[in-house]
């Protein structure tokens, strides 16, 4: 129990954390990316500014330029009526006159934008204008090793987080797994509690049957009695599923259970005069626990027609695909509006479903969700305007 709780601890912190890392990271590369954009786009209005040059120093302490901003190569294009006037590539040893021209055909004038390594700003038109090329390879360089470092970073940083997380998480968990184990163990001490004042209670109540006689009370008061053995016994089943992960794994044809268990409703299904549709694959075969399976299907019929209204249909379907068992049970029901998730939850049965002629507890779904959780497989509902469906992958 403590290690079930210990990774899903584990899996949460780990996938928040990533996330939180994640965010960072992008974030810090954008911004990187943004600084360089901004930086070279200011350096190419500079050039259009100065009209391609750089501006005249003669030594002065106040008209000393800022160098640093020319570090990077450059090369400018201008237009006159039309037609390549200039084309300045002294800035530039690996760039021709040629080259520069070609790069100047390849644009389309937009104000500013990435070609290969170069950052480029447009001013005028194509008619009178100039275009400013700065050369940014080395920034761009500088910004995918940022990027390299960041993602070490990152993953040396989950991975201590991992180890931290690790050896904190059993301590962290440990009192919401006492307090689940002492509700656990409250429930089934309570169970067996409850089951011998049960005894007695349904024993004085045939007593006084064979001495009044029956009558409404005495029956009304049986029904009461075998409603709560039937919780006593399922709330015991479903602590003793949660408690014990442990099952006998075996080869369980769910063809024949189901077929079987089909046969068995038929008596109800003919009273309430429903119409069943079946689909089911011949020996569709898992493995599994066969008491499990069982009980598994006995739940999703049993709740089929429990809250079944017109046009009182119930659909099963079995079959194999891409080696998964998919079981699926539809009927039809008044329209349901709560999250279709909160029917797995213990006593959990619904607006619709609080109606005193629906008998049940609300915790058949719950045993199903536990039978599933147990052999790693799932359980889902979706659904319809005048029905539920029902399916398992397993």
């Amino acid at each position: 129990m403590v290690k079930v709780y210990q990774h899903r601890f584990i899996k949460t912190m780990m996938i928040s954390l990533t996330l939180i890392l994640l965010v960072v990271l992008t974030l810090v590369n954008i911004l990187n990316f943004h600084q360089l954009y901004q930086k070279v786009n200011h350096k190419a209005d500079y050039l259009i500014q100065h009209d391609g040059k750089l501006p005249y120093f003669n030594g002065t302490k106040k008209e000393i330029r800022n160098d640093t901003m020319f570090e990077t190569r450059f090369f400018t294009v201008k237009y006159e009526n039309g037609e390549i006037s200039e084309v300045n590539t002294s800035h530039i040893a690996s760039i021709s006159r040629s080259e520069a021209e070609e790069y100047a055909f390849q644009i389309e004038w937009d104000p500013r934008g990435i070609i290969n390594d170069y950052f480029y700003r447009t001013s005028g038109d194509e008619e009178n204008g100039m275009i400013v090329f700065i050369n940014i390879h080395n920034q761009m360089d500088a910004i995918q090793a940022v990027f390299v470092s960041s993602i070490w970073i990152v993953l040396i940083s989950l991975l201590i987080l991992f180890i931290i997380v690790y050896f904190a998480s059993k301590r962290a968990i440990l009192p919401i797994v006492r307090g689940i184990e002492q509700q656990k163990r409250f429930i089934t001490d309570a169970g067996h509690e409850i089951k011998t004042p049960l005894a007695i209670i349904s024993a004085n109540n045939e007593v006084l049957k064979m001495e009044i006689g029956e009558n409404e009370w005495i029956k009304s008061s049986q029904n009461q009695i075998i409603r709560l053995n039937e919780l006593v016994k399922k709330l015991l089943m479903l602590s003793k599923m949660e408690e014990s992960r442990e099952i006998e794994m075996t080869h369980v044809n769910m063809s024949k259970c189901l077929e079987k268990t089909l046969l068995e409703f038929r008596p109800l299904l003919d009273q309430k005069q429903v119409h069943l549709k079946k689909n089911i694959q011949k020996d569709v075969v898992v493995s599994a626990d066969a008491a499990c399976m069982q009980t598994l299907i006995d739940i999703l019929l049993e709740n089929a027609l429990k809250y079944i209204s017109e046009p009182f249909e119930i659909s099963v379907s079995l079959s194999l695909h891409n080696r998964r068992c998919i079981l699926e049970v539809y009927n039809s029901c008044e329209p349901f509006a709560g999250d279709p998730n909160l029917l797995f939850e213990r006593f959990y049965r619904g607006d619709e479903a609080h109606s005193s002629n629906v008998s049940g507890q609300g915790i058949g779904l719950s045993i199903a969700k536990a039978i599933m959780d147990i052999h790693h497989g799932k359980i889902s509902t979706q659904m319809f305007h005048n029905g539920i469906l029902f399916k398992v992958e397993l």
